[in-house]
C-alpha cells in the first residue's frame, strides 16, 4: 500500500471541520504522504492556498453542496486511488465514502470518519430522520468513528447499537496545531474589546451575545464579532435597536482570527449548540480570559474557562461581568496543559493505536 491519504471536504472555507481536515493533511504531508483532497463544491475559499502546490485538490465546480455529489463521485472513481487512510468529517461525506468503499469503487485500508454535529440532540423531525437513515446506511463501512465528546458518543451508540457492536467509536478531543500561527502586532483596538468569531448563523448565538453585552454595567468595552453569514441583516438591525452602532462591530470574515483573539481583552463563545467549538481552543491559545456557553459536552471539564448557560442572555451577562471584574486572573498554565493534550501529533497517535487494536 502506497503512503497516500484521501480526504473528503464539503468546501475549502474556514469552517471547524474543514480546518480539522487540513490539520490532518498537514501532518501526513510532513510525514511524506501523498494527499488527495476532494471537495463537494467549487473553490470558494482560501483555506488550502498555502499548501495547494503540495497536495492534489479536486473541486466539482458545483455552486451548492446538493449539486456536487455526482461530480464528486465521478472525480473519486476516475482517480482510481488506493489509500492507506481516508478521512472525512461530515455525515454526507462519511456515508458517501463508506458506500463507495463497500462497493469496491475505491480502496481504503483504514476509513476514519468524524462527526462534527450532535444529530440526536440538536435535530428533530424530517432532518433527524434523514441523518438517522444516512448513519444506518453508511456508517457500517467505517473503521473508526471519532466523536468529539462523550455526550455525542453515547447518543450515537444509544440510537445505533447494532452498528457499533462492529464499528469502533471513540472520543478523541478536537486536535490543535498552532505551529504556523503568526500574530499581527500592528492590530490595535481603540478601546477595551470583547471578541467573538464564527459564521453569522442562528446557532452561534450572536444575538444573545449582543443582548448580553448591552446589559453590562460598564460601558468601557467594545464588541467585535468576526465572520459572515445569513444572520448579518438581523444582527445589524438588533445593534441599531439597542443603540450600539458605536460599540458593536461586524467587520466580516478574516483569516487572521488569532491576532484578534491575542489582542482582545476577553474572548467569547456564545453558541447555542455545537459538536465542539474549535474556535474555543483557538481563543485559549491566545488569551487567558475566555468566556463560553455550555454549548457542547465536556466543555465543563476544561479548567480556567468562565461558563454561561446556552441561549440565556442573563447568564451570559453575568459571566462577562465576572470576567471583567477578574480580568487579571491568569489561566495561562491551565490552558497550556489542556492544549498540549490536544496537539495534532497526539490526535493521530490515538487514531493509529485504535485502528491497530481493531
Amino acid at each position: 500500500m502506497s503512503k497516500s491519504i484521501i480526504i473528503l471536504s464539503l468546501n475549502d472555507k474556514m469552517g471547524g471541520a474543514e480546518q480539522y481536515l487540513k490539520m490532518v493533511a498537514n501532518y501526513y504531508l510532513h510525514k511524506g504522504y501523498s494527499i488527495d483532497v476532494f471537495f463537494l463544491t467549487k473553490s470558494s475559499g482560501k483555506l488550502w492556498d498555502d499548501i495547494s502546490d503540495q497536495v492534489n485538490l479536486y473541486f466539482t465546480g458545483a455552486v451548492s453542496e446538493k449539486n456536487g455529489f455526482l461530480k464528486l463521485i465521478s472525480n473519486i472513481v476516475k482517480n482510481k486511488g488506493s489509500y492507506h487512510y481516508g478521512f472525512t468529517s461530515h455525515i454526507y461525506l462519511n456515508t458517501l465514502l463508506s458506500l463507495l468503499r463497500k462497493l469496491n469503487l475505491i480502496h481504503i485500508q483504514n476509513l476514519i470518519a468524524r462527526d462534527s454535529h450532535s444529530y440526536y440532540l440538536a435535530d428533530k423531525g424530517l432532518k433527524l430522520k434523514v441523518y438517522d437513515f444516512l448513519i444506518k446506511m453508511g456508517y457500517s463501512g467505517v473503521d473508526l468513528l471519532i466523536s468529539q465528546t462523550t455526550e455525542m458518543k453515547n447518543q450515537m451508540i444509544k440510537h445505533n447499537q447494532k452498528i457499533f457492536r462492529k464499528v469502533k467509536i471513540e472520543v478523541i478531543p478536537n486536535p490543535v496545531d498552532f505551529s504556523a500561527v503568526s500574530i499581527d502586532n500592528n492590530l490595535t483596538f481603540e478601546r477595551k474589546t470583547i471578541v467573538s468569531a464564527g459564521r453569522l448563523i442562528k446557532i452561534k448565538g450572536f444575538d444573545i451575545l449582543i443582548k448580553a453585552f448591552s446589559q453590562l454595567e460598564t460601558k468601557d468595552y467594545n464588541l467585535i464579532i468576526l465572520g459572515e453569514g445569513d444572520e448579518r441583516v438581523n444582527l445589524e438591525k438588533l445593534i441599531r435597536e439597542l443603540n450600539l452602532e458605536n460599540r458593536v462591530f461586524l467587520p466580516g470574515f478574516t483569516k487572521d482570527v488569532y491576532s484578534y483573539f491575542h489582542h482582545a481583552s476577553i474572548c467569547v463563545v456564545s453558541s447555542i449548540k455545537e459538536g465542539f467549538p474549535n474556535v474555543l481552543l483557538q481563543m485559549m491559545s491566545q488569551n487567558n480570559n475566555v468566556v463560553t456557553t455550555l454549548c457542547a459536552g465536556d466543555i465543563d471539564q476544561i479548567k480556567g474557562l468562565v461558563f454561561a448557560q446556552s441561549n440565556d442572555v442573563d447568564s451570559l451577562t453575568k459571566a462577562l461581568s465576572y470576567k471583567i471584574i477578574n480580568i487579571n486572573l491568569s489561566n495561562e498554565k491551565v490552558f497550556e496543559k489542556e492544549l498540549k493534550k490536544r496537539q495534532i501529533d497526539n490526535f493521530i497517535r490515538n487514531v493509529d493505536l485504535i485502528v491497530k487494536s481493531t
